[in-house]
């Protein structure tokens, strides 16, 4: 059984891109984010499949398997080409921003366990979410919520 154990079984397709230096810090991480930060099942899947993006898309960008010298020395270029390609696929803004989310939780990780440093990821914004107006109450609801209250 993995690193993960049968928790994780079925979703490591960030494996395929990655040397093994990388692939234990990404599985090291996503246990991390189980174990100590108490993730729920779906968070862990949505990230095992952002890493799973990241890591294909750097095997291409960077023509060789995802290391942690190629993670560490990422530019700020890198990560907005990720996003971009990611954008140019219909991914939503509120998806993008949890790719990088989930990709600046790795990296942080990464850092205070002393595995890779990488500033340039600090530099990149994330993207705009659209705000939400709150919908009126129809006139039922509004004097429902009236009477309720009195």
């Amino acid at each position: 059984m993995s690193i993960l154990g049968r928790y994780f079984q079925g979703m490591t397709g960030y494996i395929d891109h990655c040397a093994p230096d990388a692939a234990r810090l990404i599985a090291s991480w996503l246990n991390h984010m189980k174990s100590e930060r108490r993730a729920a099942r779906l968070s862990l899947e949505a990230y095992t499949r952002d890493m799973g993006q990241f890591c294909a898309f750097l095997v291409v960008h960077c023509a060789e398997p995802v290391s942690s010298s190629i993670l560490a020395n990422l530019t700020a270029s890198d990560f907005r080409a990720f996003m971009a390609r990611r954008r140019s696929e219909g991914t939503s803004s509120r998806s993008l921003a949890r790719h990088l989310s989930a990709i600046r939780g790795l990296f942080l990780y990464a850092e205070r366990n002393g595995h890779l440093t990488n500033a340039a990821l600090s530099t990149v914004r994330s993207p705009k979410l659209p705000h939400a107006v709150p919908k009126p109450l129809t006139a039922g609801a509004a004097r429902a919520t009236v009477t309720a209250s009195s």
